[in-house]
Order: structure tokens, then C-alpha cells, then sequence
């Protein structure tokens, strides 16, 4: 089994929901809006869409895996506000 953290990158919809929040304030920074921040405190860990697929194709590829349970992300779990914070210097716009 594959848990994947919270995953974004390119192609990903970026004016709707369901589709990652990381994804979400990009797009909402991209419009120049107020980002969403509803529990500024909760940390999530954020894994990019090309790492989890080198992990996919690594655990694919090893029989060792076959049973095993793995949880993909980077190990440094980010608090929503400083996530929010980062989209809004990155992007040069939209605010917290």
C-alpha cells in the first residue's frame, strides 16, 4: 500500500477544489486573491508530482515491497500558513 502526502506540480487544476491545496493557493495567488488559510496552525507534508512517481516505480520495481506499507512525503511536515506564505513570495501575488 501507497500513502502519497499531499501532492502537487504541473497540470494539476488550479481553480478547483479537491485537486490539493497546495494547487489551490497557487491558483488563488496566480488571481491575485486572499488564499484560503482555515487552520493556519495544521501542518501537512507536500510531496511533487514527480517525486511520488520516482517512489512508485522504485517500490514497483523492488520484490522486497510486495506486502509492504509506505507512506511517501518529505518528512518535514509545513504549517497551511507558512505553505500560504511561500505560494504568495513565489507568485508575486495574492495574499494570506
Amino acid at each position: 500500500a501507497v500513502r502519497p502526502a499531499n501532492l502537487y506540480g504541473p497540470h494539476a487544476p488550479l481553480y478547483a477544489t479537491g485537486y490539493g491545496i497546495i494547487n489551490q493557493f497557487v491558483g488563488q495567488a496566480l488571481r491575485d486573491e486572499s488564499l484560503s488559510v482555515f487552520e493556519p496552525s495544521d501542518t501537512r507534508e507536500f510531496l511533487y508530482i514527480s517525486d511520488m512517481v520516482s517512489a512508485l516505480l522504485h517500490i514497483g520495481q523492488n520484490e522486497d515491497a510486495f506486502g509492504e506499507c509506505y507512506v511517501l512525503g518529505t518528512g518535514r511536515p509545513l504549517s497551511m500558513k507558512r505553505a500560504a506564505e511561500m505560494v504568495v513570495d513565489i507568485a508575486g501575488s495574492g495574499s494570506i
